[in-house]
Protein backbone atom coordinates (compact mmCIF):
# COMPACT_ATOMS: atom_id res chain seq x y z
CA UNK A 1 0.00 0.00 0.00
CA UNK A 2 1.46 3.15 -0.81
CA UNK A 3 2.24 5.94 1.68
CA UNK A 4 0.46 8.42 0.17
CA UNK A 5 -1.87 9.05 -3.37
CA UNK A 6 -2.96 11.53 -5.30
CA UNK A 7 -6.89 12.13 -5.83
CA UNK A 8 -8.87 14.52 -7.21
CA UNK A 9 -9.21 16.76 -4.06
CA UNK A 10 -5.73 16.34 -3.17
CA UNK A 11 -3.02 13.78 -1.39
CA UNK A 12 -4.56 11.42 1.13
CA UNK A 13 -1.97 9.82 3.42
CA UNK A 14 -2.23 6.08 4.39
CA UNK A 15 -2.00 5.15 8.15
CA UNK A 16 -2.00 1.94 10.18
CA UNK A 17 -4.67 1.49 12.82
CA UNK A 18 -4.36 -0.86 15.72
CA UNK A 19 -6.29 -3.56 14.30
CA UNK A 20 -4.03 -3.87 10.84
CA UNK A 21 -6.65 -1.82 8.78
CA UNK A 22 -5.24 1.24 6.45
CA UNK A 23 -7.52 4.28 6.75
CA UNK A 24 -6.82 7.19 4.49
CA UNK A 25 -7.18 10.40 5.23
CA UNK A 26 -7.45 14.01 2.92
CA UNK A 27 -3.74 16.44 4.14
CA UNK A 28 -5.23 19.07 2.09
CA UNK A 29 -7.90 19.24 4.80
CA UNK A 30 -6.72 21.32 8.83
CA UNK A 31 -5.86 19.38 11.10
CA UNK A 32 -6.56 20.02 14.52
CA UNK A 33 -4.00 20.72 17.36
CA UNK A 34 -4.24 20.11 20.78
CA UNK A 35 -2.18 20.29 24.27
CA UNK A 36 -2.64 18.28 27.31
CA UNK A 37 -1.06 18.70 30.83
CA UNK A 38 2.30 16.43 30.74
CA UNK A 39 0.85 13.83 33.22
CA UNK A 40 -1.23 12.85 30.20
CA UNK A 41 1.19 11.87 27.91
CA UNK A 42 4.89 11.90 30.62
CA UNK A 43 7.06 10.53 27.69
CA UNK A 44 6.99 13.77 26.05
CA UNK A 45 9.26 15.32 28.32
CA UNK A 46 11.99 13.78 26.70
CA UNK A 47 10.79 14.31 22.74
CA UNK A 48 12.43 16.63 20.90
CA UNK A 49 10.76 19.89 19.93
CA UNK A 50 9.98 19.77 16.29
CA UNK A 51 10.35 15.77 15.85
CA UNK A 52 7.07 13.81 15.18
CA UNK A 53 5.37 11.49 16.77
CA UNK A 54 2.36 8.48 17.08
CA UNK A 55 0.16 8.74 19.27
CA UNK A 56 -3.03 6.21 19.82
CA UNK A 57 -6.01 9.29 20.31
CA UNK A 58 -9.24 7.00 21.82
CA UNK A 59 -12.36 9.78 21.45
CA UNK A 60 -16.03 9.73 21.63
CA UNK A 61 -17.87 11.55 18.82
CA UNK A 62 -20.08 13.97 21.07
CA UNK A 63 -21.87 15.59 18.35
CA UNK A 64 -21.96 16.00 13.88
CA UNK A 65 -22.97 20.15 12.58
CA UNK A 66 -22.39 22.10 10.12
CA UNK A 67 -21.86 25.76 10.62
CA UNK A 68 -21.09 28.15 7.11
CA UNK A 69 -21.48 25.12 4.86
CA UNK A 70 -18.92 23.24 6.45
CA UNK A 71 -19.44 20.17 8.20
CA UNK A 72 -17.57 19.77 11.84
CA UNK A 73 -17.93 16.42 14.23
CA UNK A 74 -16.82 17.06 17.92
CA UNK A 75 -15.20 15.11 19.69
CA UNK A 76 -14.21 13.76 23.64
CA UNK A 77 -10.74 12.48 23.97
CA UNK A 78 -10.88 9.40 26.34
CA UNK A 79 -7.65 8.17 26.30
CA UNK A 80 -3.77 9.30 24.77
CA UNK A 81 -1.34 5.96 24.43
CA UNK A 82 2.46 7.34 22.73
CA UNK A 83 3.10 4.11 20.29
Amino acid sequence: MPKEIRTSTGIMRAIKTSNSNTVMYDTDHSLPSFEVPIKSIPEAEEWEIGKEYNLEIKVKQKRLSEEDGQKLVKFCVLKLKPL
